[in-house]
């Protein structure tokens, strides 16, 4: 979190002008930002961005009592060479360079370092600087009395060879997720016959996630894209263990029971809907043996086994409850063929567990406004899966 600096009005704060640690011999004309701690927004100092090690930055100077800060992160140990170079810099510019230490919790900021004429000529460094803390930390470039004109150019440079942060706990963050969500829309709406395999796909939005880090993270010094590669890698881990890797040792179980009411929703009044209304219903009955099938990997298995492609990654639910199931069938008006069918398999619908996706959400098909979804409920105590593939369109 950033804070606010604020200049004071035409005061000269007589500072040591290679001070490390803010105390010592003074020299006037060293002018230090002031610094409010109210609020975490900086304010009278000109904002560059963020700077990572190895980087250059450029400024120029153009009026009296100008300051422009820079933010980086950095792990504990680190040592820092910061430096305006001559290569960028104007001739006879007098510059000084100030470091802090930011206040995670929102405060002011504490001065750790500062330095005068350290560098070239009357240009600024510090060298071999050592942060004795991971976290974020704010350079203030400025110049001698706050009164110089000119250009600079800034270096943050690793003395000690590993200074960037350590890398972030792998986890999925929520703009990483949402990306690639918004990635098997965009597929899935190329071709409504969703023929790219679930593998496929994922290492197609993985490739594209990881190549559009810099415009899909909130902000450029979000650490966890700095280095955005454990976060991806858990998303990836994430979705192909919930969307791609199915469940394994099923067996189809039918019966002919679930082929009947198969066909009494083809023929339910509501499936009648002319030339610009229809609906789509499939089932298989699967037998499992040993424990019963996560729900995540169930349905990868059943969108592996329907086919129905890059819309079935979206709007995943696990475990809902079985009412889920039994309003599909409400929606034909199958109630007492589904009953049936479920009398007849040994299935108590009140046991189901129940996973389900929304395989297409709502889209424009040539039978009209349509929905689908993808279904599975298991029955424990029979050890078997029911999935129900379903799209309804109204004319």
């Amino acid at each position: 979190m950033k804070t606010r600096l604020l200049l004071p009005l035409l005061a000269l704060l007589p500072l040591s002008a290679c001070d490390q640690s803010a105390e010592g011999n003074t020299d006037a004309g060293i002018v230090e930002p002031g610094v409010d701690g109210k609020s975490d927004e900086f304010n009278g100092v000109e904002d560059g961005g963020t700077l990572r090690f190895g980087e250059t930055t450029d400024g120029t100077f153009t009026e009296d009592f100008q300051f422009f800060e820079y933010t980086f992160r950095a792990r504990a140990d680190a040592e820092l060479d910061i430096e305006i170079t001559q290569a960028g810099s104007s001739r006879d510019l007098d510059t000084t360079l100030f470091l802090y230490r930011n206040d995670p919790d929102g405060g002011a900021p504490s001065r750790i370092a500062l330095d005068d004429d350290d560098g070239w000529g009357a240009l600024s460094r510090l060298r071999d600087f050592r942060l004795f803390s991971e976290g974020e930390y704010t350079i203030v470039v400025g110049t001698k009395s706050a009164t110089g004109r000119g250009n600079f150019r800034l270096s943050l440079g690793c003395a000690s060879g590993d200074c960037e942060p350590e890398a972030p706990q792998a986890e999925c963050n929520p703009f990483f997720e949402e990306a690639l969500v918004e990635c098997f829309v965009e597929l899935g709406n190329f071709d409504f016959d969703f023929e790219v395999p679930g593998f496929e796909l994922v290492g197609e939005c993985r490739d594209w996630v990881d190549e559009s880090t810099e415009s899909i993270c909130p902000t450029e010094d979000e650490p966890l894209c700095v280095d955005s590669e454990p976060a991806l890698t858990a998303c990836m881990n994430q979705w192909e263990s919930e969307y791609v890797r199915p469940a394994t040792g099923l067996s189809e179980d039918n019966d002919g029971g679930l082929d009947a009411l198969t066909e009494a929703v083809w023929d339910s009044e509501n499936c009648d809907g002319g030339e610009d209304a229809g609906c789509s219903f499939e089932g298989t009955l699967y037998r499992y043996d040993g424990d019963a099938p996560d729900a995540a990997a169930l349905l990868a298995f059943a969108r592996d086994q329907t086919e129905i492609g890059p819309g079935a990654f979206l709007n995943q639910t696990l475990e809902s409850e079985a009412s889920a199931l039994k309003s599909i069938i409400d929606t034909y008006g199958v109630d007492d063929e589904f009953q049936a069918f479920l009398t007849d398999a040994g299935l108590d619908l009140d046991e189901a567990q129940i996973s389900i996706t929304e395989s297409f959400g709502s889209f424009q098909w040539n039978w009209g406004d349509c929905e689908g979804g993808l279904v599975t409920a298991t029955f424990p105590s029979a050890q078997r899966v029911l999935v129900v593939q379903d799209m309804f369109c109204a004319g």
